[in-house]
């Protein structure tokens, strides 16, 4: 069985619209990424605070939110996101929360894994990978899950593929 993934990026001024996705419908899976060239992505005060849940709220075909955040370590702060809303809105709406296991970024943090494991939010877990060595990051993607007390249980990764494609259904 072939399956066809695509990362969709949103740029920050598209953020809260509905239906940002609806061009690419036919794929199998989706991520959305947030994107931008300077911190922060979102003002996360005064009416953009709710954008990223109101995103997920708006548009059910994602299936994972990528680098929730946003931030790249010693590069750009991250988004102070209010974690247990956007895991709440991703749980009502069956939409993943990634880690990316790239050490430029480690978004989630644990203690946000942890928060959003307790919202009833899933995890994946992603190594960002541009080329075959990168696959090996996968490991601080799994010690940041650790961090935050994930399971097995909480991880897209490590369900069958029969679970996996319930949970995209």
């Amino acid at each position: 069985m072939m399956t066809t993934v695509v990362e969709l990026e949103i740029p920050a001024p598209r953020l809260g619209f509905a239906r940002t996705f609806d061009r690419v419908s036919t794929f199998e899976f989706q991520i959305g990424g947030l994107v931008g060239g300077s911190a922060p992505l979102v003002w996360t005060n005064g009416p953009d605070h709710e954008t990223i849940a109101q995103a997920l709220e708006a548009d059910p075909s994602v299936d994972v939110i990528g680098h929730p955040t946003g931030r790249l370590l010693n590069e750009r702060e991250g988004l102070d996101v209010d974690v247990e809303r956007v895991a709440t809105a991703a749980a009502d709406h069956q939409t993943a929360l990634e880690i990316n296991a790239n050490p430029a970024r480690l978004d989630l943090r644990g203690s946000a894994v942890q928060t959003a494991i307790e919202a009833g939010a899933t995890i994946t877990i992603n190594t960002d990978a541009h080329s075959p060595a990168a696959f090996d990051q996968m490991r601080y993607g799994v010690h940041t899950a650790r961090r935050g007390w994930a399971e097995a249980a909480d991880v897209l990764n490590t369900w069958t593929a029969e679970e996996v494609r319930t949970f995209l259904d």
